[in-house]
């Protein structure tokens, strides 16, 4: 059996006079908006489902990263050299030589760009003048001067030639070893530790996002709420207006009968 709408009751009753215009007329707007609020709704609850899963994806690793120090130390599984083939942990001991060979000639650079800067004894060279020039005025300014610049930078320059030459030779070592610690690594068996560092990594970056998530999806739902709320008051004040005119009609038209 169907059950008639309010409306057909009030026009059987009353007739022409019932004349009111029809709710579904006046409730356009309304449908729209709650139709366009169900879509930005659907949006959300997909994008809230996307999160989720990330979320669960990396809870493990976010759990761990959660945790203080000494037990975070103690779930990343042992590796590193300990699980190197042979020759790659004479790769990796190689390697560590040569950074120290590097830091021992960045140090004497050091040392060089000093003395370069010091500019050597310039009191003994003005003294040398000095006395030429008082003993004669015809000596060569010139040659004394490059004689002084030769004794003074020879011994640096032939120092820098040297550090560029060991420079070089450090590289060619450090690419080579670098080369066979790659090799090594090709084709092995997977290294736990390294497997976790890598989640870890994925874990943090994926809190870093959840947080992000977290901050728009708070401003965005409390944005929407204040919408939501305000488009309910509007429906309820369209409801209860209705009302009332529905009542004063029927107290109108049954005072006429």
């Amino acid at each position: 059996m169907t059950k008639r709408h309010p409306t057909n009751i009030f026009v059987e009753r009353f007739g022409a006079k019932w004349n009111r215009t029809k709710s579904e007329d006046l409730t356009k707007s309304f449908k729209e908006q709650g139709d366009k609020y169900q879509g930005i709704l659907t949006n959300a609850r997909n994008a809230d489902k996307i999160v989720r899963e990330k979320f669960e994806t990396n809870i493990r690793a976010i759990d761990i990263l959660s945790k203080d120090e000494s037990a975070l130390i103690d779930s990343i599984p042992v590796g590193g050299a300990q699980s190197l083939s042979g020759q790659g942990q004479k790769a990796v001991a190689s390697l560590k030589s040569f950074m120290d060979q590097i830091k021992l000639l960045k140090g004497e650079r050091d040392a060089l760009e000093q003395k370069f800067k010091s500019g050597g004894d310039t009191e003994e060279i003005i003294e040398k003048f000095s006395q030429l020039n008082t003993e004669s005025n015809l000596f060569n300014d010139e040659a004394l001067s490059t004689e002084h610049l030769e004794k003074t930078y020879g011994p640096m320059q032939a120092a820098v030639t040297d550090s560029i030459s060991r420079q070089d030779e450090l590289i060619a070592k450090i690419t080579c070893a670098n080369d066979e610690f790659v090799q090594s690594k090709t084709g092995s068996t997977s290294d736990p530790r390294s497997e976790m560092m890598s989640e870890l990594a994925k874990g943090y970056d994926a809190f870093i996002e959840l947080m992000s998530n977290l901050a728009e999806g708070t401003k965005f739902y409390n944005n929407l709420t204040k919408i939501l709320t305000t488009y309910q008051s509007n429906v309820n004040d369209f409801i209860l207006a209705r009302n009332t005119e529905k009542e004063d009609l029927m107290k109108s038209l049954q005072g006429n009968l």
